[in-house]
């Protein structure tokens, strides 16, 4: 176990990095920070950690040379203890230089909210989700960059910086293709397609519901088909035509077998493939090459049911 010496009891997130020599690094959240692991050599090995706020979600995405991390910091700090009582510390979006991963720099951190679910990079703008603190646990600090959805201009990738915000649904993850944007209204079981053309003015295209506790999502390579994956009992894998928004359809659902009573988590596409993190059916894979007709070609099943 990687973690062991670092005393590390669970991990939430994980990302990919590939540096100038072609090296591989795995970036993998954890309650006490994010964790580098160098993933070429064998056997794989930590080989830098950045701190950050106690939380039982983390999320990293990269652009360029730099890694975001955003977190809901939502675990008291076992380090901050004042009259008896623990503070969670608020955590915005730190942004670390990893020019040499070995030896990363946290170099900023944006500050215009207290905590985040998730975050997402798409041709240079970075868009933060499920910020729902108004003030910091010890109300110190405002969140005055809150929005349901956040967008950060990347143009200096080590500053952020705000340039456009809408509130009116939230949002638990979101993925992008092209000028497009896709909101998953977990709570609502809708899903929210948004023109984002104008980054400071995004704007609602339209919205459908039918998928429960819609949880992730991502689009297909042509930007034609969105799947969608549900975070409940029975939750299920769903493809839509969205190839004309004014007329968007169900192309197919998809469980594994038996899998009634469990649910689906992320989802991600790589050419004709959907790799999904399914809980106890750990790692399913789909051919997606007919999008309404999903086969499971692979997995990788991770507990003994």
């Amino acid at each position: 176990n990687l973690f062991i010496d670092y005393g590390v009891s669970n991990y939430n997130d994980i990302w990919g990095y590939v540096d100038e020599n072609g090296i591989e690094y795995a970036l993998i959240g954890a309650w006490d920070g994010t964790y580098i692991i160098n993933i070429t050599n064998s056997p794989a090995s930590v080989v830098a950690f950045i701190p950050g706020s106690y939380s039982t979600h983390r999320d990293i995405k990269t652009y360029e040379h730099y890694m975001y991390i955003g977190t809901e910091a939502n675990l008291p700090d076992p380090s901050i203890f004042e009259d008896g009582i623990t503070y969670i510390e608020p955590q915005g979006v730190q942004v670390v230089d990893l020019s040499n991963p070995e030896n990363p720099v946290l170099v900023n951190e944006w500050e215009g909210v207290v905590q985040s679910h998730n975050i997402m990079e798409a041709d240079g703008y970075l868009y933060v989700i499920g910020s729902t603190s108004a003030y910091s646990d010890d109300g110190s600090e405002l969140s005055w960059g809150i929005d349901d959805l956040i967008i950060l201009d990347l143009a200096d990738p080590s500053a952020p910086e705000k340039v456009g915000g809408w509130s009116e649904e939230y949002f638990h993850d979101v993925c992008i293709s092209g000028d497009i944007l896709y909101g998953c209204g977990i709570y609502s079981h809708t899903m929210w397609a948004m023109d984002i053309s104008d980054k400071t003015n995004p704007q609602v295209i339209t919205s459908w519901d039918g998928i429960p506790s819609s949880h992730a999502c991502w689009v297909s390579d042509d930007g034609n088909t969105l799947f969608t994956a549900s975070e409940t009992s029975g939750g299920h894998i769903m493809s839509w035509d969205v190839s004309d928004l004014s007329n968007i359809n169900l192309l197919d659902q998809w469980m594994p077998p038996d899998g009634e009573t469990w649910s689906a988590h992320n989802i991600f596409v790589k050419n004709n493939l959907l790799y999904i993190s399914y809980y106890v059916y750990g790692l399913q894979i789909l051919d997606i090459s007919a999008p309404a007709n999903l086969e499971r070609v692979g997995y990788f099943d991770t507990v003994d049911k």
